[in-house]
């Protein structure tokens, strides 16, 4: 486990498909420093990972970011990172988290017929 900080307020769940996940405002927030906890109860978390599963495209250019395998995240080879395979964690039923090169990231998922993850640096991904 380790401590995340998340910003709030900067991404919600809409009930249209258009605007899910969207920064209403990046300079609006607070900043919430949460322990990283295992979700609920095993049969909770086993969904959760289970609706995680497959290739994530971004939304911005639709360049494959890679895919979701168990509770890792196996990077498309054209990010040629230093870490091909990082673990994720659930944070909540609705928020994930991984460390790269000492940075925590973490997102707000939206479970909508195509999910979606909106980071907290500002990429959003789409499972495709």
């Amino acid at each position: 486990m380790f401590d995340v900080v998340r910003w709030l307020g900067l991404a919600s769940c809409a009930s249209d498909l258009n605007s899910c996940c969207n920064s209403d405002n990046a300079n609006e927030g607070f900043v919430e420093t949460i322990r990283a906890l295992p979700v609920c109860d095993v049969q909770e978390k086993d969904r959760f990972w289970l609706d995680l599963q497959g290739f994530w495209y971004r939304k911005a250019d639709n360049s494959c970011v890679g895919e979701v395998n168990g509770n890792r995240m196996v990077w498309h080879v054209q990010w040629d990172l230093p870490e091909t395979v990082t673990s994720l964690q659930a944070v909540t039923q609705d928020t994930v988290v991984y460390k790269m090169s000492g940075r925590v990231v973490s997102g707000v998922i939206c479970w909508h017929a195509q999910p979606s993850i909106s980071w907290n640096d500002g990429e959003t991904w789409l499972r495709k």
